[in-house]
């Protein structure tokens, strides 16, 4: 059996502080096989992490991209960063450079591609499906609400399906993993099965996560300051884990799709 995460940040996010070689040693206290590193923007944390992994992991370069309406996109196994932000400029140059490409957290306000402030038509769904490779049917970040509404989505249209834990520290990493029968674990996008803690995670609001973008831009300007803010959280006990029950401890089975192509590695 192999198991991979999906989603991760490192601290090359604006909003994560998880440095390479932290989520590098997680990742295989975790018994992780393979790690997918999708900072907000950028994939210099994800070049980072493969350099600090060496041969005791495998590590996938991908990207969570920010588009001019706020919906997020993964793409996986990349060449080149992307700079365009408009939707389907995005997704045509992901697909042009042969990366893998996955629709994060489909309702989530905010930042969900189909969320429902948007009130995408049917084209618009059409024409997005039509590049993805697989969408996201769970996010340890998400209310169990949009997870279920996902999976629903996805599975009615017989679209590949994976799940990742969003994770913005190390301590989160391989609490959600999806497994695989047989290798190579990435012959078919399509997760067999999905592990998740047993605690519902609640999706941070717009709001907070655009006050959360202020403040750590500021943060990363001012060195100092950033150390206070680290050290303060800390003393707080901001950095106390998610989740009652950290363990991945449920099981869901999901019936196979149709195979897809693997993510090249970055």
């Amino acid at each position: 059996m192999a198991r991979a995460e999906y989603h991760v940040h490192t601290s090359a996010s604006y909003d994560s502080r998880a440095s390479p070689a932290e989520l590098v040693e997680r990742a295989l206290a975790a018994g992780l096989d393979v790690v997918f590193v999708t900072d907000h923007d950028t994939i210099d944390g994800a070049v980072a992490v493969q350099a600090a992994a060496g041969r005791r992991l495998r590590v996938v370069v991908g990207c969570e991209f920010t588009c001019d309406d706020g919906s997020h996109v993964i793409g996986l196994g990349l060449r080149d960063f992307i700079a365009e932000r408009r939707v389907p400029a995005v997704l045509e140059r992901l697909k042009a450079q042969g990366a893998t490409i996955v629709l994060p957290h489909l309702f989530r306000r905010g930042s969900g591609i189909f969320r429902d402030e948007l009130r995408r038509d049917q084209d618009f769904v059409r024409m997005a499906l039509s590049y993805a490779d697989a969408v996201e049917c769970f996010n340890a970040r998400d209310g169990w609400e949009k997870n279920q509404r996902s999976q629903r989505f996805a599975l009615e249209r017989g679209l590949p399906v994976v799940a990742g834990s969003d994770a913005h520290a190390a301590r989160e990493l391989g609490r959600v993993f999806v497994e695989y029968d047989e290798e190579p674990f990435a012959e078919s996008l399509s997760a067999r099965r999905i592990y998740f803690p047993s605690q519902r995670a609640v999706a941070e609001a717009p709001s907070r996560r655009r006050a959360m973008e202020l403040v750590h831009g500021s943060l990363r300007r001012f060195p100092a300051l950033d150390r206070s803010y680290r050290a303060l959280r800390s003393r707080l006990g901001r950095d106390r884990p998610r989740w009652a029950n950290a363990a991945p401890c449920m099981q869901h089975d999901l019936p196979r799709a149709t195979p897809r192509a693997a993510p090249r590695e970055g």
